[in-house]
């Protein structure tokens, strides 16, 4: 470029020749919008030029530098063993790129049905894996599906993580449900997979910490649990048998009724209770069991259970005679609080 057009370089729409634009496009926005975007980092940029041999641009930007303690916390990561499940090798390449600087070497698989394989012969062999970061969209067994797959056979001890370039919110509940631990979006950059391993490790060891304390909570009580969705009640009877509570089950609101008036007074400690059922619901169960003739029928806390989650139908729950409300889907801290409330 001339040293003339130099002084106009950084102004919007200035472009020295004009057959540039006719032949490639352009408005002569791009270095004035470069250099705004500079000075908004706190930088600064220079541009060297000689016509007909070429230009050269520096921009100096202030950043800081990593402590030794950032270096440090990676050896927390360290010692993991990590398997990648993408169809894609280009994926899982890179996912054992990024792995590899974070200090962990990993081991990957292009599909969902080795994959289940590999982590059954390394449980058998000891030397099971920590954590499984699996692609959600794959040919032969998406990654849910590997996930249950993998729970149903060695329970909830490896880390499972979904990578996605696609929007999981439709699949989060149920991915959830398959024992999904956390979800991280591709393109996959190292500071934000650090960030998500890190805080899964950090939150497993919580729960664990947390699940011994409440292993115990509920230890003697007696709940009856409606809920005719055969996987809602697996997961609820899971949740409530971890707190240390006795589970019986109900399909409907009359097999509810029938088994709360056979069974002794005062038996059942609290009923948990679906809205939305075949036969009898939970508002005609309710009302039902509030009109039992006998001692425990008037007061045992009864907690409605349901996806409807608006004011009005907690306030339909409270007028049928129940003592409280509890959205789905459940959040486990969140139904704890709410039984402890009501054996209170």
């Amino acid at each position: 470029m001339s040293e003339e057009f130099l002084q106009h370089l950084f102004t919007p729409f200035e472009q020295e020749d004009g057959t540039v634009s006719r032949k490639y496009g352009g408005t002569g926005l791009g270095m004035a919008i470069t250099k705004n975007l500079v000075g908004i980092l706190g930088g600064v940029i220079y541009v060297k030029s000689k016509q007909g041999e070429g230009t050269a641009f520096t921009v100096e930007l202030p950043v800081e530098v990593p402590e030794e303690k950032e270096e440090r916390e990676n050896s927390d990561l360290e010692n993991l063993k990590v398997l990648v499940v993408d169809d894609d090798e280009g994926a899982c390449t890179h996912a054992s790129m990024l792995l590899k600087r974070m200090g962990i070497d990993a081991d990957w698989v292009q599909h969902g049905s080795v994959a289940v394989q590999m982590v059954l012969r390394a449980h058998e062999e000891y030397r099971d894996y920590n954590v499984c970061l699996i692609d959600w969209k794959m040919p032969d067994m998406d990654g849910i599906e590997v996930t249950r797959r993998i729970r149903e056979e060695l329970g909830p001890d490896i880390l499972v993580i979904i990578i996605s370039a696609y929007d999981w919110s439709e699949i989060e509940h149920e991915a959830k449900a398959a024992g999904v631990n956390a979800f991280i979006a591709k393109p996959l950059f190292e500071s934000t997979f650090y960030q998500v391993l890190s805080s899964v490790i950090c939150q497993e060891s919580v729960v664990r910490e947390e699940s011994k304390a409440s292993a115990v909570l509920f230890k003697g009580k007696r709940f009856l649990l409606v809920e005719d969705n055969e996987l809602n009640q697996e997961i609820a009877v899971e949740i409530l048998k971890a707190s240390g509570a006795e589970i019986e089950c109900a399909s409907d609101g009359k097999e509810a009724v029938d088994k709360f008036s056979a069974s002794p007074n005062g038996y059942y400690d609290v009923i948990l209770m679906d809205i939305q059922m075949p036969i009898m619901d939970g508002y005609e169960a309710t009302r039902a069991i509030r009109s039992v003739d006998r001692e425990d029928a008037d007061h045992i806390p009864i907690l409605a259970m349901t996806a409807n989650a608006f004011r009005e139908d907690e306030a339909a729950a409270l007028a049928t005679g129940m003592n409280g409300h509890i959205a789905k889907p459940i959040e486990v801290d969140m139904l704890y609080r709410k039984i402890l409330e009501l054996l209170e």
